[in-house]
């Protein structure tokens, strides 16, 4: 029942913070209407895995996404500490936050030509909080063995019933879910050769692909419908970025549309 209300509360919320977004990159209500039941069909993908954990990992890989499109911007402490803050609730949200991290951290640090003394000093602050997070849970979970996830399952988890690549082989499934994350996030590739600011995004999508590629090497696959709610999210982040233009809601419908298709299509459709 918690894992429920929980769940209901991370859609809720991201909902909510996604319809800001798109209000405050000037779309249309209606325009955000749709995109935002575009959004929330990709969402119900978490009902094919763990729906708290894929929930709680897409609002904080969009947390995450805002707080770095905003650092690119303007690296202030105040950025600092909100991205660092999203990367260690990313690790708690996700087992494969960490290799996100250890991704996404050194990106952002050589970021906008800075010199190399600055880069350092933005690395060692953006790793400050991550680090002492994954230390702290990891001597809890040997000393105490503490696990916040062990008691989460929830009615909804596995309610629908994904196409699995391979049963037998975790690498094999693991490795063509990675390829299957790439051609989700078709939006934000695109997105990413029209705008500086999606650029940002890529860079996180590409590191959320290289830790289930990771993973998956290291024999632990994870379902495709634990990483899709999080891919819709940051595809909603790069859509808003399109530049304002005569068929700029046509586009972003259409790429949202699509992005839909794609992402159910591999979710359930045999290959």
């Amino acid at each position: 029942m918690i894992s429920a209300i929980l769940s209901l509360a991370a859609w809720i919320l991201l909902v909510a913070l996604a319809l800001r977004h798109l209000r405050a990159a000037g779309y249309a209500p209606h325009i955000c209407a749709i995109l935002v039941a575009l959004f929330s069909l990709q969402l119900a993908a978490a009902l094919s895995a763990n729906t708290l954990h894929a929930l709680l990992l897409a609002l904080a890989l969009f947390l995450m996404a805002r707080a770095a499109m905003e650092f690119a911007v303007v690296q202030s402490a105040r950025g600092v500490i909100a991205l660092s803050l999203s990367l260690a609730a990313v690790q708690i949200a996700s087992p494969a936050g960490l290799m996100v991290s250890a991704v996404v951290v050194p990106a952002f640090a050589a970021s906008r030509g800075a010199p190399r003394g600055k880069n350092s000093g933005l690395l060692l602050l953006l790793l400050f909080t991550p680090l002492v997070s994954a230390v702290v849970f990891a001597y809890l979970a040997r000393e105490f063995r503490f696990d916040p996830w062990m008691h989460t399952a929830g009615p909804f988890d596995r309610l629908l019933r994904p196409q699995i690549f391979d049963r037998m082989s975790p690498r094999r499934s693991g490795l063509i879910n990675a390829v299957a994350l790439v051609v989700v996030a078709f939006p934000i590739w695109w997105a990413a050769s029209k705008s500086r600011r999606a650029r940002v995004v890529a860079v996180i999508v590409s590191a959320t692909v290289v830790a289930v590629a990771v993973a998956a090497w290291l024999q632990r696959s994870y379902p495709l419908g634990a990483f899709v709610p999080a891919l819709s999210g940051l595809s909603l982040l790069a859509i808003a970025e399109i530049e304002d233009a005569p068929h700029r809601a046509r586009q972003a419908i259409a790429i949202a549309s699509a992005s839909v298709i794609v992402s159910w299509l591999l979710l359930m459709v045999p290959l």
